[in-house]
């Protein structure tokens, strides 16, 4: 997402990335990505990164940054990790 985008926003479809959460934890998560229909998405190391984890009727919205270099293993799919942006007093926090 860009610098000026309000986290708040849905992003459009074409900008979604289905992801498996690798691992998860209070300062980031882990991530597998799957490439769709047949290519992998144009991420980068610090792309500010709109995280949206869904469990049945729950969802949370965080904000993060793309930290480790995205890795391609050997089934095409990408390897890659976002660091989470501390909570504070900013009003898209509450």
């Amino acid at each position: 997402m860009s610098e000026q985008s309000n986290l708040r926003d849905k992003p459009p479809a074409s900008r979604e990335i289905l992801c498996e959460v690798r691992d998860l934890s209070v300062g980031g998560i882990g991530l597998t990505i799957r490439a769709a229909s047949g290519r992998l998405p144009n991420i980068a190391t610090g792309d500010r990164i709109r995280v949206q984890l869904t469990l049945r009727d729950t969802v949370a919205v965080l904000e993060g940054r793309l930290r480790y270099p995205p890795r391609v293993t050997k089934d095409s799919s990408v390897r890659a990790g976002v660091q989470f942006k501390a909570l504070g007093d900013s009003r898209e926090d509450h």
